[in-house]
């Protein structure tokens, strides 16, 4: 078995003042699994779709996140240039649901997503209150993601694809 590093997202957030806060730039590690019975994609990072319109992130997003948005950076490239193909990815596990972890799904369109039960329900029954937040932040709702302390989803607007619990 081998496991594959890839960089599925570069960004460049801001109020980092210059590193002195926080990292000038981060990345979405993903990871490729090599298993007998197919391959495990531990997160997609952003996906063709991302790169092909980026408004589908929102604009909150990009203008606070900052993403670099390139096509050799997404998980699709990048497992074709392994020399495998996209039905090779048997399975997807998602560790959170944010739009830098997940943007790939749907270049993946057989694999089994596998996504924590408490994730997947945050982001299809968020609070009323976290609904009403995401809307004061977001021009669509609505909200979907990792949940803070409070159950309220933390990533607006709603993530690209879809996820299901296994």
């Amino acid at each position: 078995m081998a496991i594959h590093h890839l960089n599925c997202a570069t960004m460049h957030p801001v109020g980092s003042f210059g590193g002195r806060v926080s990292p000038t730039g981060m990345v979405a590690h993903c990871l490729l699994v090599e298993r007998p019975d197919g391959l495990l994609l531990v997160d997609t990072g952003f996906g063709t779709a991302d790169v092909a319109d980026p408004r589908r992130l929102g604009q909150p997003f990009r203008a606070i996140v900052r993403p670099e948005l390139v096509a050799a950076e997404t998980a699709l490239a990048q497992v074709t240039a392994l020399g495998y193909a996209p039905d090779d990815v048997t399975d997807i596990a998602l560790t959170h649901l944010d739009l830098d972890h997940v943007g790939g799904i749907s270049d993946f369109p057989g694999a089994r997503v596998h996504v924590f039960a408490d994730e997947h329900d945050a982001a299809l029954h968020p609070t009323l209150r976290c609904t009403r937040r995401c809307a004061r932040r977001a021009a669509t709702s609505p909200c979907s993601g990792p949940t803070d302390r409070r159950g309220c989803a933390t990533t607006c607007p709603a993530t690209p694809g879809s996820a299901s619990t296994p």
